[in-house]
């Protein structure tokens, strides 16, 4: 249980990492625009944007996400005393429902 639990705490810091890493973002972006200048015939710089799929994860995936790893480890490292197995299982519930949201703000990005 304990070795779940630090995994749980790794990928609750490596999402949290990721969300820095990616430009720290408030919602998620499916698309970001490219811009490039390039010179026409007559020598004018002329720019042009393109639009190129990527995933960029906000704020919206990341706090669910990171809460979620990190309630998950709590209850898993509750589970292991009997006196608290009650508070464990509240946050295993709790930490499955911050993940749930987290897919859930994945799926909507891409279906909005």
């Amino acid at each position: 249980m304990k070795n779940l639990a630090i995994l749980s705490f790794i990928l609750a810091l490596g999402l949290g990492g990721l969300w820095l890493v990616q430009g720290m973002h408030m919602g998620t972006l499916t698309e970001k625009a490219v811009r490039t200048v390039s010179t026409d015939d007559f020598g004018d710089e002329v720019e042009t944007i393109t639009w190129e799929e990527t995933l960029e994860i906000g704020l919206d995936v990341a706090i669910p996400g990171i809460g979620g790893f990190g309630l998950l480890g709590v209850g898993l490292l509750l589970l292991s005393n009997p006196a608290r197995k009650k508070i464990g299982m509240a946050a295993l519930a709790l930490g499955a429902l911050g993940l749930l949201g987290s897919v859930a703000s994945v799926v909507m990005a891409f279906a909005g």
